[in-house]
């Protein structure tokens, strides 16, 4: 029987790093997301090396992307508006709580 089946939710920032083409307000704009990965169960105990098997990204809690466990950073393309970004962990096939929600707007 497993004792711990969910990680610690990751922390997340947001870094509008480029714009959409001028005046364009249809126009996608690269947000890149940058996050800490876990580094503990929700009990404190230490979670290994490399337990995580992939990261999943969230907007308006939609699932939009699957990310590799070795990466911390991923650029998505978003329209003007404004967005709800919540991150996840998946350990031993088990997906963590989401991250708190990053409020994010774009004009």
């Amino acid at each position: 029987m497993e004792q711990f089946t969910t990680v610690l939710p990751i922390a997340v920032a947001l870094i509008l790093s480029a714009c959409g083409k001028g005046g364009d307000e249809a126009a996608e704009h690269s947000v890149t997301l940058r996050w800490i990965p876990p580094s503990q169960y929700d009990d404190g105990s230490a979670l290994a090396d490399q337990a995580v098997t992939e990261y999943r990204l969230y907007v308006d809690q939609e699932l939009v992307q699957r990310v590799e466990p070795n990466l911390t950073e991923y650029s998505l393309e978003l329209p003007v508006g404004e967005w709800e970004v919540t991150i996840s962990a998946v350990v031993g096939g088990v997906e963590s709580r989401l991250s708190e929600p990053f409020n994010l707007v774009i004009e």
